[in-house]
């Protein structure tokens, strides 16, 4: 039953319904009246989504009044039917998913409820037809099943048959005349022709009425089971509607995707590249110029500074000494280094592996360890040995072959008594843990100078010790530790500045190469996340133009129950999956050549494009009736 006491409609100050009191109970009545009289009006006062109106309006007992907006178009998914005289109807989906909107927003469908609409309308055998290859009776017939699948207290006819010939126009009115029988059926029509002397009649002439009749047969009321309460859309339904809107137009999707994986796959690889470049080239000279050692760092108990080789002073001309004692097992363990190894200088050596004799050539240099060639590094805690490769093959032994042999290591070792050398001989038998390329390389006046270190044998800290011990000599020996990256080479040698201890390396080389390096990757990153950026903004601009484009399906979804909130949500929803899969293509796409893409700059494009959507949503579909209005002229 619907009541309606004493209400009144103005638009700018002039009266558009004066004074409406009226009961309408179930059955067919018709509404009519010339343009301007009002009808519209009401009936959008009766739908709920007019609420500027004095008076009161109840439909079985609810004060309508009272509710919010959003509780007013949620009362379109359960108490309301509204039937479009342009049908309204969503083209790309099929005649049977139509008939479910209703149904899908409340996360509440029953295929026997669609089914059961579509038989009372005679169109059953059509649900799996598209819209747009229906005729125009037969979509305004799918409309009604629509709103008839809600199960609602009240349906509104909007002019339903101005758009169907006789034929369908008898065929409409029959449907709503059964559906009737069970409910209140208001139909807003200039059409006489379509009343009979059994239907209910309101006539509106200058926004009052002036005849009222009720429905003479409204048939035996079966009564109306209602569906559970709709109170919005909760998150399963949200995602629900945001992924039958990507599957239902999967051609906006693609350009989207289209345009983000372009975007990043042009431009990406030829900015992200290009600034990154100049840094690898200059770590690439110091590799080139130092080989495996350009990270090196000696700790040293004692040295002198001195003139360079070109005769001009270099450095500070003072004796350095200082206590190394702990750093050797120290770094030993750090993760942040990859080798350590004594510079244990030895004099007149002689190795044996099995029967097999060799001497190195005295070098004069301090060991130098360019790259292993095979094996590992010595274990620090066993008496292992790296020998160089002449060294084995002055064996007669391959790199491989040699690794895991044990060698008899002899030698002498100098040490000082005051300004006097003294050789002690020393010797150890140790296994060979791997084969190093000991080529010292060393820039001078533009050239590369390389020649191999003979001599340059690098044993575990066990051993070595071992033999210092032979020999007298106290404390850690002099050590070289190789970090794993320049990175970390000039964090170690802070720390050990820090401590007062002065480390030996080519740490300005380095360090500039690395201050080079961070400001290219923020150059690349910058790149990189404007690449995202643009993939982002051109999906949105795609997005946010189809998203305008079907502000008709928006009112439609409004209609159907979907609040401003409600709506947003579900457009914000199906932006943020589509902007982040754009984001990630875009990202997957320029990483190939460019691998700092910021995964970052991709949460962003989808916050900013979900942001933008809600307020495009909030704004477009504030009004469907005058949307839908303006689509039907």
């Amino acid at each position: 039953m619907i009541e309606l006491e004493h209400v009144c409609r103005s638009f700018e100050g002039k009266q558009a319904l004066k004074d409406i009191t009226l009961r309408i109970g179930n059955g067919i009545t018709f509404l009519v009246g010339p343009s301007g009289a009002g009808k519209s009006t009401l009936a959008s006062i009766i739908a709920g989504t007019d609420r500027d109106f004095t008076g009161t309006l109840r439909i079985d007992g609810q004060d309508i009044a009272a509710r919010s907006e959003s509780e007013s178009y949620h009362a379109l998914n359960t108490d309301i039917g509204f039937v479009w005289q342009n049908f309204h109807l969503v083209s790309s989906r099929t005649v049977a998913e139509n008939v479910a909107l209703p149904l899908e927003l409340a996360g509440d469908v029953d295929k026997h409820s669609v089914t059961r609409a579509l038989r009372a309308v005679g169109m059953e055998r059509l649900a799996d037809k598209r819209v747009r290859e229906l005729s125009g009776g037969q979509r305004q017939r799918v409309a009604i099943a629509r709103e008839l699948a809600k199960n609602p207290a009240v349906i509104i006819a909007d002019e339903p048959t101005s758009a169907l010939d006789t034929e369908n126009a008898r065929s409409c009115m029959n449907a709503l005349r059964t559906i009737a029988q069970e409910r209140s059926v208001i139909v807003v029509t200039h059409d006489e022709s379509l009343i009979s002397p059994e239907d209910g009649l309101i006539r509106l002439s200058g926004g009052a009425v002036v005849e009222k009749r009720d429905p003479k047969h409204t048939g035996a009321s079966r009564g109306r089971k209602a569906r559970r309460d709709f109170n919005g859309l909760d998150i399963t339904a949200t995602i629900r509607l945001a992924k039958n809107s990507i599957r239902h137009g999967l051609l906006r999707c693609g350009a989207i995707l289209a345009c983000a994986a372009a975007v990043a796959a042009i431009a990406a690889p030829v900015l992200g590249g290009a600034v990154s470049k100049q840094a690898d080239d200059a770590l690439a000279g110091i590799y080139d110029s130092y080989g495996g050692s350009a990270l090196d760092i000696g700790i040293i108990d004692s040295f002198t500074g001195g003139a360079g080789t070109d005769g001009e002073d270099t450095g500070p001309d003072v004796d350095v000494s200082q206590d190394t004692t702990g750093l050797l097992e120290r770094y030993a363990n750090d993760p942040r280094v990859e080798a350590v190894y004594a510079m244990q200088p030895y004099d007149e050596i002689e190795i044996k592996v099995e029967d097999k004799t060799y001497q190195p050539a005295p070098s004069g240099n301090a060991p130098a360890l360019d790259h292993l060639v095979a094996g590992s590094l010595p274990n620090p805690k066993g008496n292992e040995v790296v020998i160089p490769l002449s060294a084995a093959k002055g064996l007669g032994l391959s790199p491989e072959e040699a690794v895991g042999k044990t060698v008899m290591f002899k030698a002498t070792v100098t040490t000082w008594n005051g300004n006097e050398p003294v050789w002690k001989p020393v010797e150890t038998q140790a296994v060979i843990s791997g084969v190093a390329d000991t080529t010292m390389k060393a820039p001078f006046e533009g050239e590369i100078y390389e020649f191999e270190i003979e001599d340059a044998f690098f044993f575990s800290p066990e051993a070595t010790t071992e033999m210092r011990t032979q020999a007298d000599l106290a404390g850690d020996p002099d050590f070289m530790l190789r970090p794993k990256s320049p990175d970390a080479m000039i964090e170690i040698k802070d720390e050990l500045s820090a401590e007062g201890i002065v480390p030996l390396g080519n740490f300005e080389l380095v360090e500039n190469a690395v201050r080079l390096q961070e400001g290219t990757r923020g150059q690349s990153q910058t790149a990189s996340a404007t690449m995202l950026a643009a993939a982002g903004a051109l999906s949105l601009a795609v997005f946010a133009g189809a998203t305008w484009a079907r502000r008709r399906e928006g009112a439609i979804l409004r209609i159907c129950g979907c609040s401003r909130g409600d709506l947003a949500g579900s457009i914000a929803a199906e932006g943020a999956i589509i902007i982040a899969i754009a984001a990630l293509l875009g990202a997957g796409v320029g990483s190939v050549a460019c691998e700092n893409i910021l995964a970052g700059a991709g949460v962003s494009a989808a916050t900013a494009t979900c942001a933008y959507i809600v307020q495009t949503a909030t704004s477009a579909f504030e009004n469907p009736f005058s949307i839908l209005k303006r689509a039907r002229r």
